[in-house]
């Protein structure tokens, strides 16, 4: 009974050894499956170490329109991974809509930027025509529409992922402090902080940073008014990806400090943004829903 397990314990062995001896002759003989082999090594090393982060929003976030604060993020923090889930023209009910679809990524961290084209929707009469064309919506937007729509992502968050959570406030729109826009985008702040507490996810204040910045430094000249439509951003793109003039360029051409086109982010103000993220990222898991 001895001498036959001893038996068939060494023919197992011998048909392992000779099954790796024919995997790594095939391996030596052609050099690109040496480099397959060892990618794969190193790939499934990387995916095993590497957290995931969901950035979900609007062109903000896309960063095609303006600087791209979720790629330097990428550059800046190489042990994790980033999924940029911005749409551009979006509102929190178009990201609610697909929602299901972009947790599929399973992030451990969760980071929703919404309401710039909420609050710019209701404007002007103009806007709100537009928006409701434009991103198909079923009703006319408010401030009240906008906060449902951002408990129902909230909530469907918490329930699909086990994830950090962190609600950022949008930027400004035009960097004229007083104009019609800002004057309504604190309250969306408020309700999104509010959405934020009841939650235990973090609140990043981006639009608030922003709005000390543009305080505490008084423009050389005078800002551009914030336009109806997207004529100016259109004119920057125009001149980023024709002209290969820089966000930062163009920003300078209009007489602008943190936007390119009064909507979306030179370096400056998309670094706010990033800045605001990483920290959030490396901060203990309860450091931002303590109290």
């Amino acid at each position: 009974m001895m001498r036959a397990g001893f038996t068939g314990n060494f023919r197992r062995l011998r048909a392992c050894s000779r099954a790796r001896f024919r995997l790594w002759s095939s391996i030596l003989k052609n050099p690109v499956h040496l480099v397959y082999y060892f990618c794969g090594i190193r790939l499934r090393q990387f995916m095993s170490k590497t957290q995931t982060v969901l950035c979900l929003g609007d062109s903000i976030t896309r960063g095609v329109y303006s600087f791209d604060w979720v790629s330097a993020l990428q550059q800046r923090l190489s042990g994790w991974r980033f999924v940029n889930a911005g749409r551009d023209g979006e509102l929190a009910y178009n990201a609610r809509l697909r929602l299901d679809e972009e947790l599929n990524c399973n992030p451990d961290i969760i980071v929703i930027t919404l309401g710039t084209n909420d609050v710019n929707a209701v404007t002007s009469d103009f806007n709100t025509r537009r928006y409701i064309k434009k991103a198909r919506l079923p009703k006319t937007p408010s401030l009240a529409w906008y906060e449902k729509n951002l408990r129902a992502i909230v909530a469907c968050a918490r329930e699909r992922a086990p994830a950090r959570l962190a609600l950022m406030s949008p930027p400004v729109l035009g960097e004229d402090l007083d104009n019609s826009a800002n004057r309504v985008l604190p309250d969306y702040c408020a309700a999104l902080q509010e959405i934020a507490r009841e939650n235990d996810a973090a609140y990043l204040p981006l639009h608030e940073k922003m709005r000390e910045f543009l305080a505490a430094t008084p423009p050389r000249v005078v800002p551009p008014p914030l336009e109806q439509g997207i004529g100016r951003a259109r004119r920057a793109a125009l001149r980023h990806y024709l002209l290969r003039q820089s966000w930062d360029k163009i920003s300078r051409a209009y007489g602008l400090r943190l936007t390119t086109d009064n909507i979306h982010l030179n370096s400056a103000g998309g670094m706010m943004a990033a800045d605001l993220v990483e920290v959030f990222i490396h901060a203990p898991a309860d450091s931002y829903t303590k109290g």
